[in-house]
C-alpha cells in the first residue's frame, strides 16, 4: 500500500473509529437510522473543505483516506456526495444533505442522472451542462419531483426531474463548467477510494475463510488454485489503491481527468473481481446477508452502478462491460 504518513494513520483511525460506532457492517441487517445526522453533526460532510470554511481540513488525501474506511466498512451514506456538494457550495453548514447531480433536457425542463443517497438528500446541486449553469434546488423546490429507490446495498439512488427555471442559479457559463469539471473528477476519485477500501477488506475477509475452513481434511488455502486467484486479486487491488493515490498527487495539474478517470476504472475492476473470488470461495451462503461477504459483493454492485449512471456522459458507463 502507498505510504501513509501520520496523519493519514490518523484520519483513518478516527474514521474506522467512527463506523464502529455506528454499528459496522451489521448495521446494514437492522437499518442504521441516525447515522448521516451523526456524520454531518462531527463535521464529516467538510472532508474537503479548510477549517476557516467550516470544514474538517484534511485536503484531498485525507478525504481519500477517509474514503478507503468508508469502503472498509461498508457506509451506505453518500460520503463522497456530500463532500463534493459541500465543496461546491464553500460551506457544509448551507444546506448540509445537498447531493451533486448532472441533468440533461427533458420535456421542457431538466432530468438528472442517477444520485446515489437521493432518498436522504435535502437538496440538490445540480449541474445543467446544456445552458452552463449550475443550480441549487431544495427539496420542497417548486415543481421538483423525486424518485428514489433502495438498492442492494442498504442505500438508496433514484433520479429528479424539475421545470426549466427551478432552483436558484449558483453559477453560470465558464465557472459553472468549470465547477461541473472539478465535481466529477473529485467524484470518481472518492468512488475509486471507496471501492480500493472494499476490495482490500473483502479480500482480508476471504483469506481469513480460506484459511479455517477445512474440506477433505486439509485447508481451502492448501491449494495452489486458490493461493493464485487469491493473488491475483490481492495484486489488483494494491495496484488500484496505488493509482488512486497518484490520481491524488496529479490531481491539481492537467492529468487531473485523466487520473481520476483512471483510478476509478482501475478500482471498480478490483472490487468485482475481489468480491466475484470471495463469493466463489464462500460458496453458497457468500450470497446471504447472514454471511458479510455478501454485504462487500452488493455494495460492490451499487458502488459501480451509481458511478457508472451518476452522469449522463456515456464515457462513465464502460467500466460496467470490463
Amino acid at each position: 500500500m502507498p505510504v501513509w504518513s501520520d496523519e493519514d494513520r490518523m484520519i483513518a483511525d478516527s474514521a474506522d473509529a467512527l463506523f464502529a460506532a455506528l454499528g459496522g457492517r451489521a448495521r446494514l441487517r437492522g437499518g442504521g437510522g441516525g447515522a448521516l445526522d451523526r456524520l454531518l453533526a462531527e463535521g464529516w460532510g467538510g472532508l474537503l473543505l479548510d477549517e476557516d470554511r467550516g470544514g474538517l481540513g484534511f485536503g484531498l488525501r485525507g478525504a481519500v483516506v477517509a474514503l478507503e474506511a468508508a469502503g472498509r466498512n461498508l457506509a451506505p451514506e453518500p460520503l463522497a456526495g456530500l463532500a463534493v456538494a459541500a465543496q461546491v457550495l464553500d460551506r457544509p453548514d448551507r444546506e448540509p444533505r445537498t447531493l451533486p447531480a448532472f441533468a440533461v433536457p427533458d420535456g421542457g425542463g431538466w432530468r438528472t442522472g442517477a444520485v446515489p443517497g437521493l432518498a436522504q438528500a435535502g437538496a440538490l446541486a445540480v449541474f445543467c451542462a446544456q445552458d452552463a449553469a449550475l443550480r441549487l434546488l431544495p427539496r420542497d423546490a417548486p415543481g421538483l419531483v423525486v424518485d428514489p429507490f433502495a438498492t442492494v446495498d442498504g442505500g438508496s439512488s433514484g433520479t429528479a426531474w424539475f421545470p426549466a427555471d427551478a432552483g436558484t442559479v449558483l453559477a453560470t457559463g465558464a465557472q459553472a463548467l468549470a465547477l461541473a469539471d472539478a465535481a466529477r473528477a473529485t467524484l470518481r476519485l472518492l468512488a475509486a477510494a471507496e471501492l480500493a477500501g472494499l476490495s482490500a477488506a473483502a479480500l482480508r475477509l476471504t483469506v481469513d475463510h480460506v484459511e479455517t475452513r477445512r474440506q477433505f481434511g486439509a485447508a481451502l488455502s492448501s491449494h495452489q488454485v486458490i493461493q493464485h486467484r487469491l493473488a491475483d486479486a490481492h495484486v489488483q487491488a494494491m495496484a488500484a489503491q496505488a493509482l488512486v493515490y497518484e490520481a491524488v498527487r496529479a490531481f491539481d495539474g492537467g492529468a487531473r481527468d485523466a487520473g481520476a478517470r483512471a483510478a476509478y476504472r482501475r478500482a471498480a475492476r478490483a472490487a468485482r473481481l475481489a468480491t466475484r473470488e470471495a463469493i466463489q470461495f464462500h460458496g453458497g451462503i457468500g450470497f446471504t446477508d447472514d454471511c458479510d461477504i455478501g454485504l462487500f459483493f452488493k455494495r460492490a454492485m451499487a458502488l459501480t452502478a451509481a458511478l457508472d449512471a451518476l452522469d449522463p456522459d456515456p464515457d462513465l458507463t464502460e467500466t460496467a462491460h470490463d
